[in-house]
C-alpha cells in the first residue's frame, strides 16, 4: 500500500520532496524487512524514478544505493550510464560492478568517469592495468594517489612511459620503492629532459648545448642510481641502456671516471657475452692482454682502448695503495691521470673522448674543490666553537699547505671548464682542443690576484727554480713561498675562497665578452 501511494504521489510532487522521498524509499528497500511482493514493488518504483527528468532525484537514488551490494543491479547499471556526476558517483563506489565493466569505462569512458574508477577502494590488478594503459592523465594521477590500489610493476612501467614527462606523475613514481630498474632509468631520462628544457628557457641555451646537457645529466643520474642497486638489477639496467642505444664508449668512460666499476663490468660482460665474475676478475688483475680481448669482443672502439686501460689501471693503483686517499678525490685523480697520459689520435671517436675527458676532469676538480671547501669550513667552525668555549686556546688555524695549493689548481681547472662551455659548443665551430686557456697561465693569474687583494705578501714571493735562478714561468700557486704566505692567519679560509670565487667571476665575464666578440666577428 505504501509503494502504491508513493507511485500515485510521485508524478505531481515538487522536485525537492521527490528527491527526499526517493532516498527514503531506497533506504527502506535496503534496510527494512519486506515481503517478496513488496520488495518487487519497491524495485519497480525505483525503476520509475530512473526516468524522472530531474537529476537531483536520480542523484538521491544513486547516493542511497551506491555503497550496497544488495541494491538492484539493473538500477545500478542504469545509474552508471547516467550523466557524468551520477555515473561517477556510482562508478567510484558500487561493489556490484564487474571488472569487465570497469575496464570498459577505463578504456572508453569520459575523464571524470575514468577518475571515478581509479579512486575505487582496492581496484583489481586488471582494472589498474587498464587505467595505466588507456586512461587519461587525471585518472592515472588519482590511481597513483590511491593508497588501496595495488599496481603491478608492468603498470608502473607503463605509466612512466606514458606520463613520465608530467612532474606530478614523475614525482609519484620516483618516490615508490617498487619500481623496476628500467622504469627508474626511464624516469631519470625524462627528469633530465625536463631539466634541460628548464635550462633552455632560463639561459637561452643553443639546441646543441641543450642536447649535450640533457645527455650528460641523464648519464650522471643513471650512473649514480646504478651504483645503489643489486647485481640482478644492474644487469637489467645494462640491458635497458643497450636496447635504447645509450650504452656507448662515452657513457662507459663516464661510468669509470665516476667510480662505478661494477656498471662498467656488467656492461662489458653483456656486450662481450661473458660472465660478470670473469670480467670482474680481469679488471681486478693487471692483465692487459685479457682486458684487450674482452674490450675487442665487446666491439668497443679499439682506438680508445688506451683511455679505458689507463682509467682501470689508475683505479686499481689508487685502491690498492697504502696511503689514505679521500674517496671524494678519487674521480678527480683518475680523470687527471688519464688526461695526463693520453695521446690524441686521428680517430674522430678518440677526439670526442678527449673532449669528454677534459670535461670530466673539470667536473671532478670542481666537485673535489667543493668537498674540500666543505671540509675546511666545517673544521674552521668546529675550531671557532672550541675557541669560544676555551678562549685560552691558541687561535691560529693550521692548514696543510698542499691543501691550499690544491684549491688554486682546482680554481684554474674550473675556469678552464667554464671557458670550454663558452667556446666549445659544436654549433659554433670553435676548436675546443686548440682554443682552451692554458691552465698554467691561469695559475699565474690566480697567484697575482691573491697578491693584488693583499692575501699574498708581494715581498715574500720571488719564484725561483731549483738552481736558484729567477723563473718567471713558475706558477705562483705552486711556489712554496706562496703557500707559506697563504698560511698567515690574516684571513679565514672561507673569506679567501669567496675572494677567489669573486675574481673568477670577473674572469668568466671577460671570457664571455670575448666569446661574444668572436662570434660576432
Amino acid at each position: 500500500m505504501i509503494i502504491e501511494r508513493f507511485l500515485t504521489w510521485f508524478d505531481t510532487a515538487p522536485q525537492a520532496e521527490k528527491a527526499a522521498a526517493t532516498s527514503a524509499l531506497a533506504r527502506a528497500y535496503l534496510l527494512s524487512p519486506m515481503e517478496e511482493e513488496e520488495a518487487g514493488l519497491a524495485e519497480a518504483a525505483m525503476t520509475v524514478v530512473l526516468d524522472d527528468e530531474c537529476p537531483e532525484v536520480r542523484m538521491a537514488l544513486a547516493e542511497a544505493l551506491a555503497d550496497h551490494d544488495q541494491a538492484p543491479r539493473h538500477i545500478i547499471m542504469a545509474l552508471a550510464s547516467d550523466n557524468i556526476a551520477i555515473s561517477s558517483l556510482v562508478l567510484s563506489r558500487s561493489p556490484l560492478l564487474l571488472d569487465a565493466e570497469l575496464i570498459d569505462i577505463a578504456m572508453t569512458g569520459a575523464c571524470e568517469q575514468q577518475f571515478a574508477v581509479a579512486s575505487r577502494y582496492m581496484p583489481s590488478l586488471a582494472v589498474c592495468d587498464a587505467i595505466a594503459t588507456h586512461s587519461q592523465l587525471r585518472a592515472c594521477t588519482e590511481l597513483l594517489c590511491n593508497e588501496t590500489a595495488e599496481l603491478s610493476l608492468v603498470a608502473l612501467d607503463t605509466l612512466a612511459g606514458r606520463f613520465g614527462d608530467n612532474p606530478d606523475i614523475r614525482g609519484l613514481l620516483i618516490r615508490r620503492p617498487d619500481l623496476l630498474p628500467r622504469t627508474r632509468v626511464l624516469l631519470l631520462e625524462k627528469l633530465s629532459v625536463a631539466y634541460g628544457e628548464e635550462a633552455e628557457r632560463s639561459e637561452g641555451m643553443s639546441p646543441v648545448r641543450k642536447e649535450q646537457l640533457i645527455r650528460e645529466t641523464c648519464e650522471k643520474a643513471t650512473i649514480t642510481y646504478a651504483a645503489q642497486v643489486h647485481e640482478e638489477d644492474l644487469r637489467e639496467i645494462v640491458e635497458t641502456l643497450v636496447n635504447s642505444g645509450r650504452m656507448n664508449a662515452a657513457f662507459l668512460l663516464r661510468a669509470i671516471c665516476m667510480g662505478n666499476i661494477a656498471l662498467f663490468a656488467a656492461a662489458l660482460a653483456h656486450l662481450a657475452d661473458m660472465p660478470i665474475p670473469r670480467v670482474e676478475a680481469v679488471l681486478a688483475e693487471s692483465r692487459t692482454g685479457a682486458f684487450r680481448a674482452l674490450y675487442s669482443r665487446a666491439e668497443l672502439p679499439l682506438s680508445a682502448f688506451s683511455v679505458f686501460s689507463t682509467a682501470i689501471e689508475t683505479w686499481r693503483t689508487l685502491l690498492a695503495g697504502h696511503d689514505e686517499v679521500d674517496p671524494a678525490r678519487l674521480p678527480y685523480l683518475v680523470t687527471r691521470e688519464v688526461l695526463k697520459t693520453y695521446h690524441p689520435d686521428s680517430d674522430g671517436q678518440v677526439d670526442a673522448l678527449l673532449v669528454l675527458l677534459r670535461r670530466l676532469a673539470a667536473e671532478a676538480a670542481r666537485e673535489n674543490a667543493r668537498s674540500e671547501v666543505t671540509r675546511i669550513t666545517r673544521e674552521a667552525r668546529e675550531r671557532e666553537m672550541i675557541l669560544l668555549a676555551q678562549p685560552e686556546q691558541e687561535a691560529a688555524i693550521e692548514i696543510d699547505p698542499e691543501t691550499l695549493a690544491d684549491f688554486a689548481l682546482h680554481f684554474a681547472d674550473e675556469i678552464v671548464e667554464l671557458e670550454e662551455q663558452l667556446f666549445g659548443e659544436a654549433d659554433d665551430g670553435f676548436d675546443l682542443l686548440e682554443g682552451s686557456i692554458d691552465a698554467e697561465r691561469l695559475e699565474h693569474e690566480i697567484g697575482e690576484m691573491l697578491m693584488e687583494d693583499g692575501i699574498l705578501d708581494t715581498q715574500a714571493i720571488n719564484p725561483v727554480d731549483p738552481d736558484g735562478a729567477a723563473n718567471d714561468d713558475l706558477p705562483l700557486v705552486r711556489h712554496p713561498d706562496t703557500v707559506a704566505s697563504l698560511m698567515k692567519p690574516t684571513l679565514p679560509v672561507s673569506v679567501l675562497m669567496e675572494m677567489a670565487r669573486a675574481r673568477m667571476k670577473s674572469q668568466l665575464d671577460a671570457l664571455d665578452s670575448a666569446g661574444q666578440d668572436q662570434r660576432a666577428a
